[in-house]
């Protein structure tokens, strides 16, 4: 779901115990990657930061492959009515 509200050039980021992220199969390229140290009695924290590079299509997504932008069918009328 994260995948499709990102726009392209948008950041995610990720806090956990490793720094698997989105991914770069998902279209996504880490910028920056944390190690915060909460002391000796807790785990560390790992931070990813990525940006999304690419589209990715959903498989819920829907194409009119006449049209020469092919943009995705967004449910919505031309003039605005649903």
């Amino acid at each position: 779901i994260i995948r499709s509200l990102v726009k392209i050039g948008g950041i995610v980021i990720s806090f956990g115990w490793n720094t698997s992220g989105m991914g770069g199969e998902k279209g996504f390229e880490i910028v920056e990657l944390l190690c915060v140290c909460h002391g000796p009695g807790h785990n560390d924290t790992l931070v990813t930061v990525e940006r999304k590079v690419v589209y990715q299509p959903s498989l819920f997504d829907t194409y009119d492959f006449r049209s020469p932008s092919q943009q995705p069918i967004t449910g919505k009328a031309k003039n605005g009515e649903a």
